[in-house]
């Protein structure tokens, strides 16, 4: 009774319908998570789909295994059966032969890169000749491959922390959870936030001739215990990988350096971050709207590596720091104070108030990544195009030679068989059997 229970689950398990269903079900979840839901990457009902799918594809490749174990076994011990191959007899009269027909036999087929390997049956010999052993297991290493692709997608889709953070120039980030902009976590995440001391030594811009931004790199030092243990630059196509974490560039901005002064007197000292930005034509622009400390003072401002005024208008002209300036709108309450420009290293006034332009520093951002998934993931699709290269590619071939005698006669018969690709291994089987016709011969006639 339980053995029969056993026996419907393996085959509901190991069934091609449950797959084609599961994938369906995949599928249309992913699309859902990516471009509608969100959190479906994380539920209970899509994990459950995934290790059904788990068992489903391991149910599968045990199968595949016993039946490619039972084929190579099979063939290791001589089974082999002619019917439904392709065939062909040669007969050859034993006293005009006196040759060593199985030498002859294994030199036409090693010219083909087969290996030969003999069984002698009761009445008969079997020279079992094959090519490309290794592709029988093409199929399992295939699944095989499926499996490894699924715990790393499980491990991924539940342990996998996302998150991005900025640093300025000639500062450190520690990894602590309540300093990053956003994370990302799987259910299962390791919360260790303390894994990493980062200095931004500086921000490096790749600048064209023309002054366009070409590109922004960060030059970084990993720290431990007080001490320099890694020094890195992130760029775009060069991330950086430290302890497991994978640091990838994500924005820079700048940070003005100013003092408020009210009444004559200094109020604060502080810097404050402008978020970089891109219009609709994917040109880059510094803008950010923040308050004052220590004041009930709230500011507009756009900043210009190199300012120009066109039709009233400040620009961009360069991203090279030649001319920096910051273009103000500063409001107490609804009532607005300022309007205008105010260069570095300059101060502009207003009501009781005085802002001055003290210094400048570039910030970097980074997103993180903790993916303990993906690399299996990809060694699984490495795995699989191996396996489909033995699949499509390196096909197995056997032909076997049942060697008998009849009266004064040696009786050859040849089968061979071979998965795909059939109408080329019949094209190769005639041009073997013509070439062992030949060696015949030439072996006759120098008898």
């Amino acid at each position: 009774m339980i053995s029969n229970i056993i026996k419907r689950i393996i085959k509901i398990l190991s069934s091609v319908k449950l797959a084609l269903f599961i994938m369906i079900g995949l599928t249309i979840a992913s699309i859902l998570g990516v471009t509608k839901l969100e959190g479906v990457f994380s539920s209970w009902w899509f994990l459950a789909l995934v290790i059904i799918f788990f068992l489903n594809t391991l149910t599968c490749t045990i199968q595949q295994v016993r039946r490619t174990l039972s084929k190579v076994k099979g063939l290791k011990n001589g089974n082999w059966n002619s019917s439904k191959r392709i065939n062909k007899e040669l007969r050859i009269n034993e006293k005009e032969f006196q040759g060593d027909i199985g030498e002859i036999i294994q030199k036409a087929f090693q010219k083909k890169k087969y290996k030969t390997k003999e069984f002698v049956k009761e009445e008969s010999i079997l020279f079992l000749n094959i090519k490309n052993k290794l592709a029988y297991w093409g199929s399992v290493i295939f699944h095989i491959s499926l499996l490894i692709v699924i715990v790393g997608g499980v491990l991924t889709l539940t342990m996998k922390m996302w998150g991005s953070f900025g640093v300025l120039e000639k500062k450190f980030f520690n990894d602590r959870h309540e300093d990053y902009v956003m994370t990302n976590e799987g259910p299962w995440t390791d919360h260790d936030f303390s894994r990493f001391k980062l200095y931004l030594n500086r921000v490096i811009l790749d600048i064209t001739d023309e002054g366009e931004l070409h590109d922004y790199k960060a030059d970084i030092t990993f720290f431990e215990d007080g001490q320099p243990v890694k020094r890195a630059l992130v760029s775009g196509p060069s991330p950086v990988e430290y302890k497991g974490l994978i640091f990838y560039k994500k924005l820079f901005g700048y940070a003005p350096g100013l003092i408020l002064k009210q009444d004559g007197e200094e109020k604060v000292r502080f810097f404050t971050t402008i978020d970089t930005k891109l219009d609709k034509s994917q040109n880059i622009y510094y803008k950010q709207e923040f308050k004052i400390p220590r004041s009930n003072l709230k500011v507009e401002a756009d900043f210009y590596p190199t300012i120009t005024i066109s039709d009233g208008k400040p620009e961009i002209k360069s991203h090279t720091l030649e001319r920096p300036a910051m273009y103000l709108k500063v409001f107490e309450g609804d009532k607005l104070l300022y309007d205008g420009v105010l260069f570095k290293d300059k101060t502009v006034n207003f009501a009781n108030y005085s802002l001055h332009f003290a210094k400048l520093k570039r910030w970097y951002g980074f997103s993180v990544v903790r993916d303990y998934g993906i690399s299996i993931v990809f060694f699984g699709f490495g795995l699989s195009v191996i396996g489909l290269i033995f699949i499509y590619l390196i096909i197995p071939k056997e032909i076997g030679c049942l060697l008998s005698k009849e009266d004064d006669d040696l009786i050859l018969e040849f089968s061979g068989r071979t998965s795909r690709f059939k109408s080329l291994f019949a094209e190769e089987f005639d041009s073997l059997m013509e070439e062992f016709e030949s060696e015949l011969t030439e072996e006759e006639g120098e008898k």
